[in-house]
């Protein structure tokens, strides 16, 4: 992937970049990792397309919104920066809280111009739901015995599972520990966002793509009778919270297949 960065009026955006024709797709990513969870798509989707992976804003190297910050908020500065590259119509993909944002994005500033839209994990929460994901966006202060990075060792176990080696287990801790303002994070935004309201108003194909070990697939079965026209699908996958890093291949050739010859 080239890296680089894209100026907005919401501050700079850091993203990866492969392809050189065909419609642009954009990818957006779970919180609290980087535009990384997409290394392995990213080349598979860039034989046929212009691919650009965001760091979204707050996480990698992409300044942080405004705070406390609400899904317009993210979604302002990856609008601006889409704006940048492209007028046409786009290909959007977002996993957990990077779907939510693709959500906000396709039904507000960005309407009428997704022509397929890929949701993975999406985040229509229940109240209990609710309740716990607020709880969980709130982080131990830094300890000086480091106490702190032993409670982010065992969120990523708890979050990754027991067999997950250790190389993602580190990028996971590193990612959580790097995110801009970790307690107001875009996990607690969708927690107070219309995400039913929202999905309704979808205007275009839309597939909910995710895998069977995934915290959030229960989520997406509830989402998909909400889209006019969506389509679910659940792929065998190794236990953890993103498909596109579990299984890039998987992953990549669902969403060619889905948006066909674009």
């Amino acid at each position: 992937m080239k890296r680089g960065y894209i100026d907005t009026p919401h501050g700079q955006m850091h993203y990866g970049a492969a392809g050189t024709r065909g419609s642009y797709v954009f990818l957006l990513h779970t919180s609290p990792l980087t535009h990384a969870e997409y290394t392995g798509v990213v080349p598979i989707l860039a034989e046929r397309h212009r691919v650009v992976a965001f760091d979204n804003p707050g996480y990698g190297h992409s300044d942080p919104p405004p705070q406390p910050p609400t899904l317009a908020d993210y979604a302002r500065p990856i609008v601006a920066a889409i704006d940048s590259l492209t007028r046409d119509r786009i290909v959007l993909v977002g996993t957990h809280t990077g779907a939510g944002i693709a959500v906000e994005t396709t039904t507000g500033a960005l309407r009428g111009r997704v022509s397929h839209l890929v949701l993975s994990g999406t985040p229509l929460f229940t109240p209990e739901e609710r309740t716990y994901f607020r709880s969980r966006t709130v982080r131990p202060e830094a300890a000086r015995d480091g106490s702190h990075l032993a409670h982010a060792w065992e969120r990523q176990v708890e979050r990754w599972g027991e067999d997950t080696g250790m190389a993602t287990l580190n990028w996971g801790i590193a990612c959580g520990l790097w995110a801009t303002d970790a307690a107001r994070s875009p996990i607690f935004a969708c927690t107070e966002y219309d995400m039913a309201g929202a999905l309704a108003r979808i205007d275009c194909p839309t597939l909910l793509l995710n895998g069977e070990g995934d915290p959030l697939l229960e989520n997406d079965r509830r989402a998909a009778p909400l889209i006019p026209g969506a389509r679910l699908s659940v792929v065998p996958s190794r236990n953890g919270p993103s498909l596109p890093y579990a299984e890039p291949k998987v992953f990549a050739d669902q969403i060619l297949a889905f948006i066909g010859g674009r």
